[in-house]
């Protein structure tokens, strides 16, 4: 509430209960700053907690990496390929002479990092595929020679 008070020969406005209001506007404008400015990060650190909890929903519902580490210990000299481990070669295959990243298998075939990198592993040890060094951190992943029969035996190249 505002009051005029006439001391001295000047009039006077002083605010009484107002500067309460005043100052809570002001820590109500200062909040909603923060939160604007905090709102990118919040809202990608949120996203991010929804994709890693839907990646463990999906790993878990399908079981596949539990898959890849049984086919590792089954038959690691064996070249017949099953499930996942033909799919990946089949799209390696596909890709041809140029190979084929990491980040584009995935998100050709829809697979998460770390299944993929086994079954690559796996495939490797088999001596079905090889890895081609590009710049620093990027690698593509081809057929070998080995590879390349085997995926003529199988029909999936001519």
């Amino acid at each position: 509430m505002v009051h005029l008070l006439f001391e001295r020969g000047v009039w006077l406005i002083t605010f009484f209960s107002d500067m309460d209001e005043i100052r809570q506007l002001a820590r109500l404008f200062l909040a909603i700053f923060v939160l604007i400015g905090v709102a990118p990060f919040l809202r990608k650190r949120i996203i991010g907690y929804i994709d890693y909890l839907m990646s463990l929903r999906r790993s878990s519902a399908q079981g596949s990496s539990e898959y890849v580490y049984s086919l590792e210990v089954a038959g690691q000299h064996n070249t017949r390929l099953e499930g996942v481990d033909y799919m990946v070669f089949v799209q390696l295959a596909q890709a041809g002479e140029r190979g084929v990243s990491l980040r584009e298998l995935k998100q050709q075939l829809h697979m998460e990092s770390m299944l993929l990198t086994a079954v690559l592993q796996s495939l490797n040890k088999k001596g079905l595929i090889g890895v081609k060094q590009r710049w620093r951190f990027l690698q593509r992943y081809l057929l070998s020679r080995k590879g390349v029969g085997y995926a003529r035996e199988q029909g999936v190249i001519l």
